[in-house]
């Protein structure tokens, strides 16, 4: 199931699309285009934490935490 969400903010004309990555623990936005705009990793832990989200298009964004700092992040496009 993709739960969407379209909203307008004052001053911008295009909606932002909210979905949930299509694997991993969160959500992001985008624009109607497909531009990210956004991502929210859910269930972070604070003290050390590695996660990769899989978002439409098979875009891999990962973060690796450390005492709630984020020590590295990476963000690529793998092929199908």
């Amino acid at each position: 199931m993709v739960a969407l969400v379209h909203f307008r903010s004052i001053g911008i004309m295009d909606p932002m699309v909210m979905r949930k990555a299509q694997k991993g623990n969160g959500v992001y936005w985008s624009s109607p285009t497909g531009e990210l705009l956004g991502v929210e990793f859910d269930d972070v832990n604070f003290d050390e934490d590695r996660q990769t989200l899989v978002l439409k298009g098979n875009i891999h964004i990962s973060i690796e935490v450390k005492n709630g700092k984020i020590i590295k992040s990476t963000t690529e496009e793998k092929k199908k």
